[in-house]
């Protein structure tokens, strides 16, 4: 009887043991992981946010340059044209 109740303690100190074990085991993985999840998650956000501003920059630009040629054809239309033939 002695031996038995003996065996059951033991049996459930190494069970403690070992879910205490496989906890902390799990918790010092979970750390590294989360670690390499949250730098690529910044590398992620930054390569959106410079894709974002080249999209900006380049649309920027683009309106710029249709503006200043819209500018010269107007100017090219208002001016009198020289007539070639003379009376």
């Amino acid at each position: 009887m002695n031996n038995e109740a003996k065996k059951n303690e033991y049996l459930e100190k190494y069970s403690d043991s070992k879910d205490s074990i496989d906890e902390s085991e799990r918790e010092a993985l979970r750390i590294p992981v989360d670690k390499i999840i949250n730098s690529e998650t910044k590398k992620e956000r930054k390569e959106k946010a410079r894709s974002y501003i080249i999209i900006g920059v380049i649309l920027f630009l683009s309106v710029i340059v249709l503006m200043i040629l819209t500018r010269r054809y107007v100017k090219k239309q208002k001016k009198p044209k020289k007539s070639s033939s003379k009376p």
